[in-house]
């Protein structure tokens, strides 16, 4: 599963197969599905300009095409 959340609750997930891992494109992919999410429900971090990730448990490294999103 992944979930995109902040301290107001869940602002969007998805249910992924099973031994599913997260790729660059993957990743891109979700990141064009959560926008429309984020300006439903969080409009304020989608005009400030740029929205902070954190991503938890992840190897300190992004793809080129991930950091180009």
């Amino acid at each position: 599963m992944s979930v995109w959340w902040n301290v107001q609750g869940i602002i969007h997930w998805e249910a992924l197969q099973l031994n599913q891992t997260i790729i660059a494109v993957s990743y891109c992919l979700q990141l064009e599905r959560l926008h429309p999410n984020l300006v439903a429900k969080r409009r304020g971090l989608v005009n400030r300009g740029g929205v902070i990730l954190y991503d938890d448990n992840t190897r300190p490294h992004a793809a080129v095409i991930t950091r180009q999103r």
